[in-house]
């Protein structure tokens, strides 16, 4: 078997890595959806894109 070199390692770890961390993710994500409701986060996205234009208008956010 020959040696791994030092890119293709990393590239391994951070694919494995990247895997591992999906799945928690998705995980908590799911569990988290299936025990709560939408209602904050509909309410958090009508009052930032109420609030959105008013801060492009003002020049705050360009």
């Amino acid at each position: 078997m020959g040696r791994i070199e030092g890119g293709t390692l990393a590239l391994l770890v951070g694919a494995a890595v990247w895997f591992v961390t999906a799945r928690l993710a998705v995980s908590w994500l799911l569990r988290s959806v299936s025990r709560h409701d939408l209602r904050g986060f509909a309410v958090y996205r009508v009052v930032f894109s109420a609030l959105l234009p008013a801060l492009v208008a003002e020049g705050t956010l360009r």
